[in-house]
């Protein structure tokens, strides 16, 4: 069975920062300092399968986004179920504390198929980010009414290739303006 939580005490945080450092910066070769960028501004999850952690991710809001950010699973556990639990659990937490928000994520593009399983879209061109290739996603609500509330809609800073899905799923019948 796989438990989620929020890592509220320091000592959880510390097991979310290992897990992360050992995919990102021993495994993906990020340089640390970009690696734990945000971490103070962040809300840190964990994932426990057999009461052990093995799967660590965070969000944090930026402007009119909710960033999900960081998700790492060790490689023992891999293909186990955690990061969908972590992701399903952020995902609803998200949705429930920031619902005028739009869930938005840089996936690297070798785990993109992983996000597209769990709904989340595919926007604009694949971009370097810390010398990975990665794809901007987002996860908009499947209620009309919540799509057309999104902050995003009248932030004139939101990024176009963002606007431009929301604005063809609200004309495509998914919400109206």
């Amino acid at each position: 069975m796989i438990k989620v939580l929020i890592a509220e005490k320091a000592a959880d945080r510390e097991y979310a920062r290992r897990i992360r450092h050992r995919i990102f910066v021993e495994e993906e070769k990020i340089p640390e300092a970009i690696e734990s960028e945000g971490d103070e501004e962040s809300l840190h999850f964990l994932a426990a399968k057999e009461g052990l952690y093995v799967c660590a991710g965070r969000y944090r809001v930026k402007g009119p986004f909710l960033k999900i950010e960081r998700v790492a699973t060790l490689p023992e556990a891999r293909g186990k179920g955690a990061a969908t639990e972590l992701m399903l659990f952020m995902q609803a937490l998200g949705s429930k504390e920031h619902p005028r928000h739009l869930q938005i994520l840089h996936s690297l593009k070798k785990v993109e198929l992983f996000y597209r399983k769990l709904g989340w879209i595919p926007v604009g061109k694949p971009f370097q980010e810390a010398g990975l290739e990665h794809q901007l996603m987002i996860l908009p609500p499947k209620e009309p009414s919540l799509l057309q509330s999104l902050l995003c809609l009248k932030d004139p800073s939101s990024p176009v290739v963002i606007l431009d899905e929301l604005y063809a799923r609200l004309q495509d019948g998914h919400g109206l303006i």
